[in-house]
């Protein structure tokens, strides 16, 4: 097991090969075409809430919607800011967690995201708060869509393996440590040239599951609560979804 690393720590580490890691273009494409389908003709303004490497708010902004994404990983934010230029695309970028976003965006915007599993790096002290803020930050309304895999699935398949990916002379492994009362999150990365150079990097991720979401939602402020298995909103199935889906609104 590699050293325990803070969140923003570890999210600051990858930052530089995280597009790479993971193909941020089909990631945009395929996102663009898969969030169109919550926007509806007076959605204008969208809060991407753990925006990373800027991958949701370019595939939002691409969809003609105003996009401010806050993210609490300095690195991460640095490239997406990048990125955005790349793609021509005007974006607010935040470095700022969850929990801190400032009053000055309340009742901003129509629509928040989280999406890519975010809330699982927060811890759970900080989770109400950070929902709380999601509620503050829209308008009457407003929807919060958030995607978070399904632990009830992880733990039962009990698959250490995330995914494997390569890019030029970089090999990404992906993998979990399971214990009893917590899950790590691992990223080795390799020299595909020279095996004895690697790199590995862990930290922890918090097991959400459907009924203390909705009850954290509730508590916000949220009023009807949703829950999908996928983007397609079929139903959730605590024992075979790979994704659990959730929209509340305001």
């Amino acid at each position: 097991m590699g050293r325990l690393n803070l969140n923003k720590d570890f999210y600051n580490s990858i930052s530089a090969e995280y597009d790479s890691m993971v193909n941020s273009d089909s990631i945009i494409k395929a996102r663009k075409n898969i969030l169109k389908k919550f926007l509806d003709e007076n959605c204008k303004y969208a809060a991407d809430i753990g925006c990373g490497t800027g991958n949701d708010s370019i595939a939002l902004s691409l969809n003609g919607i105003n996009v401010t994404g806050f993210e609490p990983s300095e690195d991460m934010l640095k490239s997406a800011e990048r990125k955005a230029v790349t793609y021509e695309q005007k974006i607010k970028f935040v470095n700022t967690s969850a929990g801190k976003i400032g009053k000055e965006y309340y009742g901003k915007f129509d629509l928040a995201i989280s999406l890519g599993n975010t809330i699982a790096n927060i811890k759970p002290s900080e989770l109400k708060t950070a929902f709380k803020k999601a509620y503050m930050i829209l308008k009457d309304e407003g929807k919060f869509l958030v995607q978070v895999l399904n632990y009830d699935n992880i733990r039962k398949e009990n698959k250490r393996i995330v995914n494997v990916t390569g890019s030029g002379d970089k090999l990404f492994l992906r993998f979990y440590d399971f214990y009893t009362d917590r899950l790590n999150f691992n990223i080795l990365t390799i020299n595909k040239n020279n095996h004895q150079e690697y790199n590995l990097i862990t930290t922890r991720l918090y097991e959400y599951k459907k009924n203390e979401l909705a009850g954290l939602l509730k508590t916000s402020g949220f009023k009807k609560i949703s829950f999908y298995a996928d983007f397609n909103l079929n139903p959730f199935n605590p024992k075979t979804s790979k994704d659990l889906i959730l929209i509340a609104r305001k």
